[in-house]
């Protein structure tokens, strides 16, 4: 079977599936604040794409930032 979605998302849709008993805590809790990080960073990186793509003449920064997001997530 072919992989459409790289590790990131993979390990990020991993961080949020419910603890079984037996699981580390501990782990779990370490991995959800990567996965938030992660989804903060990348939003934070879309809307400054966002902002120059709409209202700069440095449109291609605008793409480039987008572009690292898209290859970033489906590494």
């Amino acid at each position: 079977m072919t992989k459409i979605f790289g590790s990131t998302v993979n390990e990020t849709i991993d961080a949020f599936q419910p603890m079984h008993l037996g699981s580390k805590g501990n782990e779990r809790a370490s991995k959800r604040r990567i996965a938030f990080g992660r989804i903060i960073v990348s939003i934070l990186l879309i809307i400054a794409g966002t902002i120059f793509v709409l209202g700069t003449k440095n449109s291609e920064l605008g793409a480039a930032i987008f572009g690292a997001v898209m290859g970033y997530w489906l590494k």
